[in-house]
């Protein structure tokens, strides 16, 4: 956090540039800090990769089959991760002011709460989807789920093009 905070206080850069030098509070910097520590250390039960790896079995019977069936991998997801997103709402709650610094570890925070979130989601199984919307363009309110209908008029011009016909 030190070299983070140390870029706050170079005010010969700031000069350089005609901007006011930001000045932060020795009780601030402290507090930041603080709150720096304990991000790095609510972090260390998001480890996505570990989580998703498939173990040896599991590769070896996916490619033996030859993809032809999906894998069964047992996810390892730690119990406690709805409740370290929790904590990272909390942390960046704590983060007082608008400068660079504590915006960087706002963001910081809602980075690694969208990762716990996603953790926690690992393994839910989709039962049922209901389509309402398709972009701007609404289904008719009428529409029998798992029917279809022909887009007419205006509809056509509001529908969005497949991503394959998109220009650049």
């Amino acid at each position: 956090m030190d070299h983070v905070l140390g870029a706050a206080g170079d005010a010969r850069r700031h000069r350089d540039l005609g901007e006011e030098s930001p000045t932060l509070s020795p009780r601030t910097i402290e507090l930041l800090r603080d709150i720096s520590a304990q991000i790095l250390e609510a972090q260390r039960p998001i480890r996505v990769l570990r989580v998703l790896s498939w173990d040896d079995g599991v590769e070896r019977a996916f490619f033996a089959g030859k993809g032809r069936e999906l894998p069964r991998p047992e996810y390892r997801v730690p119990a406690n991760i709805a409740e370290v997103g929790l904590r990272f709402r909390e942390l960046k709650a704590a983060v007082p002011g608008h400068n660079a610094i504590e915006s960087f570890l706002r963001d910081t925070c809602d980075a690694y709460a969208t990762a716990a979130r996603m953790l926690a989601a690992v393994g839910n199984r989709v039962e049922t989807l209901h389509r309402r919307a398709f972009g701007a363009l609404a289904l008719p309110a009428d529409l029998p789920p798992g029917a279809w209908c022909w887009l007419e008029g205006p509809q056509v011009v509001e529908a969005p093009l497949p991503l394959s016909e998109r220009a650049p």
